[in-house]
Parts: C-alpha cells; sequence; structure tokens
C-alpha cells in the first residue's frame, strides 16, 4: 500500500501579535459586492493593504519633532484588514445568483435543492499579510473548478481548510478525498477540481505559492491526500 504524504502544517502558525484590526468599507448597494469570491477578496484585501501601507509609511517618514527636540520616524505593521460578505441581507430569491455570481471567477456552482429559494452564505476574511485566513459557513453546494479557471485565473494558492461542520467528497484527477467535520484538508487552485458538500462551516487559510517558493513540492504532493500533524 502507498503511503501517504504527510505535511507539517504547523509552519502556517499565524503571528498576529503585531496586527491590529481595521475594517474595509464596502458598498452592500451595489451589484459589485459580488464579483469577489472567498478568493477574490484576497485579492481586494491585498491591493487595499498595499495602498494602506504605503501612505502610512509616506506618514511615518515624516520626522516628529519630540519634546526634547529630537527627532524620531517609525514604521509600523500594516494593520490585519476585514472583508465581510453575506447573502442574508438579500431577497430569498436572489441569495442563491449572488452567491453564484460572488464565486463564479472561481468554480462553477450548483445545488441539487433546486426548489428552495433561500441560499444562507457568509463569508469573512482577513489579510494577514502573506495569508489569509477565511471564516465561512454556507448550505449544500456543488463546486467545479475546470480547467478554463485554472487558466483564467491568477489565484494559484493552496487552500489549507479545516472543516468544522458538514461533509463532503472532493475529486482532482484520480485523488479523491472524503472529508468530514474535524478534518483537515488542502487543495490548489493551480489545479482543476470537484467538491460536493453538505451544509459546511469551515476556517481556511489560504497560502500564496509567490509568498512561499520552497513550498510547491511538499504541498503539490500531498493535495487531495488525507493531512496529519498540528
Amino acid at each position: 500500500m502507498n503511503k501517504r504524504p504527510l505535511v507539517d502544517v504547523s509552519e502556517f502558525v499565524l503571528k498576529s501579535n503585531t496586527l491590529n484590526r481595521s475594517q474595509i468599507e464596502t458598498d452592500t448597494s451595489s451589484d459589485k459586492d459580488f464579483t469577489c469570491t472567498e478568493c477574490a477578496i484576497s485579492s481586494k484585501l491585498d491591493r487595499a493593504a498595499k495602498k494602506r501601507s504605503l501612505s502610512r509609511v509616506k506618514y511615518d517618514e515624516k520626522m516628529h519633532r519630540s519634546k526634547s527636540g529630537t527627532y524620531r520616524s517609525s514604521i509600523s505593521s500594516p494593520p490585519l484588514s476585514e472583508y465581510h460578505f453575506t447573502t442574508l441581507t438579500e431577497a430569498p430569491r436572489h441569495q442563491f445568483a449572488n452567491w453564484q455570481q460572488l464565486v463564479a471567477p472561481f468554480f462553477f456552482v450548483d445545488r441539487d435543492d433546486r426548489l428552495n429559494e433561500k441560499f444562507h452564505a457568509t463569508v469573512k476574511t482577513y489579510n494577514l499579510g502573506k495569508l489569509y485566513f477565511a471564516s465561512a459557513c454556507f448550505e449544500a453546494t456543488n463546486y467545479q473548478r475546470t480547467a478554463k479557471h485554472v487558466q483564467e485565473s491568477e489565484f494559484d494558492h493552496w487552500h489549507l481548510c479545516l472543516r468544522k461542520k458538514g461533509s463532503g467528497i472532493s475529486r482532482c484527477g484520480d485523488r479523491v478525498l472524503h472529508g468530514r467535520a474535524g478534518c483537515l484538508e488542502l487543495r490548489s487552485f493551480a489545479l482543476p477540481f470537484s467538491k460536493r458538500a453538505s451544509a459546511t462551516s469551515q476556517a481556511s487559510i489560504y497560502i500564496s505559492r509567490d509568498n512561499y517558493p520552497g513550498l510547491p513540492d511538499s504541498l503539490d504532493a500531498a493535495v487531495h491526500t488525507p493531512l496529519r500533524g498540528v
């Protein structure tokens, strides 16, 4: 029997002791809110963080005179950014359509319960600098990330997911992963895959390949395999 590759995920422990929280303002009155996904949110947060960081650096680089007559300057770490999306603010007949539009750049999404107009989904995403953390809950859904999605999207992150509630089956090539509550799952957005999930609550970390050039071999080998280790 072939041994499953093991991944030590302890490298991904988040160092947040120097981060302060601030919130990105969003315009929920426009359909533009739904052009992001749990993944697209990451790109939006990244741009906002860079813009805010540049503004802060320009400000901090201005020398401030202290009472003693000397000059001092401090460069602070960029604050933690948060983005929130929910379908609960929409009329029931629009909820699933808005979710479809939200994830369209990254997935084709469908559901089995088409007779039910309501579709509750909530996502909170945090920009931690080199990592993105997301907390999400959504009703039973079927996802498919096609070769076209991979080709047209620049989002090729790894997705490390801890499922807190629900179950699912995902397929990537000849690999099939059965997930359940308490399981740690790893996927790659650089590859096509499909996923069928029940009502789910999960916590996720999105890891950029550009920020961790030394990890591709070990993480790509572990995609869609059972993970062990904390």
